[in-house]
């Protein structure tokens, strides 16, 4: 995805997420780190685009989910991608994507956990190669 000035700031918010979560299915522990430090700019380019109250105070939950994962060995930041995929959903919400999304839904992990993708082909994020296909898409949002 082009992160470029021309992406609207809540666009980017969603196509950063997605990065992160391709990484995590490559199993790429430096990728994903690596995405999560380029979020922080995104997410503050993101507050200064004149957002609405609520919009904002998911922005600032998944900044701080952000920022926690930095420092988190990759088990860890799967885990708590959890807690950041729900924040996207809940960004959705405040800041609908034009792009076509999938919730995708892997039974097995930890109970059964979601993630968002712009691909109807699940690659799962929270097993990665030893899992690469578990889940199913659970619904198409947009």
């Amino acid at each position: 995805l082009d992160l470029s000035s021309k992406i609207l700031p809540s666009e980017a918010v969603l196509a950063q997420y997605i990065q992160i979560k391709d990484a995590m299915v490559a199993d790429d522990f430096e990728k994903t780190t690596t995405s999560l430090e380029a979020y922080i700019d995104i997410i503050g380019t993101a507050k200064e685009a004149g957002l609405t109250p609520e919009a904002m105070e998911v922005l600032d939950r998944i900044a701080s989910l952000v920022y926690s994962m930095k420092s988190m060995d990759f088990e860890t930041q799967r885990l708590t991608f959890i807690e950041l995929t729900q924040a996207l959903v809940d960004w959705q919400s405040h800041s609908p994507s034009k792009e076509k999304l999938y919730l995708q839904y892997c039974p097995m992990y930890k109970g059964g956990n979601y993630w968002l993708s712009m691909e109807s082909q699940v690659l799962n994020p929270y097993y990665g190669s030893k899992m690469l296909r578990c889940g199913v898409v659970e619904k198409e949002l947009n």
